[in-house]
């Protein structure tokens, strides 16, 4: 018995495949074989809603190059990752959100100050603090990472106020996600 029969295959466009061209050439009327694609009848992909998109050729030229440029496997993991960006950086302009992210710092460890005010703001925004590392650098620099979650205008503002002080040579402000509340793992 044919088992391809009890399968139904996707009749691949070249438009949203330009990759598989080849394929399609040698394979003949642009269909893939059933064990490289397939859905079968009554078993959609789970957890995933599928939504169609129209962009000009160019653009889709420069997204499909974009993809390979990142190695992504497909370019709904592409597009799943930008709609993520786009809403963790639009929760943290929103000050009122809870989000998560990481500050990281390179100070003069030498300066008294720095090291001082440094340490105060971490005592006064312990709630805000998940984790901290610290790593010398060199004899004169450390390089210190603050694990953050809590309300985005606060975070901000502590981030401001380290990253501004004399000392500091970098500080940066990484958005990593919208926070959700606090569940720690189980292992």
């Amino acid at each position: 018995m044919n088992r391809s029969r009890n399968r139904r295959c996707l009749r691949v466009d070249s438009l949203l495949f330009p990759d598989l061209s080849r394929f399609r050439e040698e394979n003949g009327q642009g269909y893939l074989r059933p064990n490289l694609l397939e859905v079968r009848q009554g078993n959609p992909v789970r957890g995933v809603q599928r939504f169609s998109v129209s962009v000009e050729p160019e653009l889709l030229r420069e997204f499909d190059r974009y993809c390979k440029r990142h190695r992504f496997a497909t370019r709904s993991e592409a597009v799943r990752q930008a709609i993520r960006e786009l809403l963790t950086r639009e929760a943290w302009e929103t000050s009122g959100r809870k989000v998560v992210g990481t500050l990281t710092l390179v100070y003069e460890h030498e300066r008294a100050q720095v090291r001082d005010r440094l340490l105060e703001l971490q005592h006064e925004n312990a709630d805000l603090i998940v984790s901290v590392l610290h790593v010398h650098l060199s004899h004169e620099l450390c390089l210190e990472v603050l694990v953050l979650r809590g309300e985005a205008g606060r975070l901000r503002a502590v981030a401001n106020e380290l990253r501004g002080m004399k000392g500091v040579r970098k500080g940066e402000l990484v958005f990593a996600g919208v926070a959700e509340d606090h569940h720690p793992h189980h292992g």
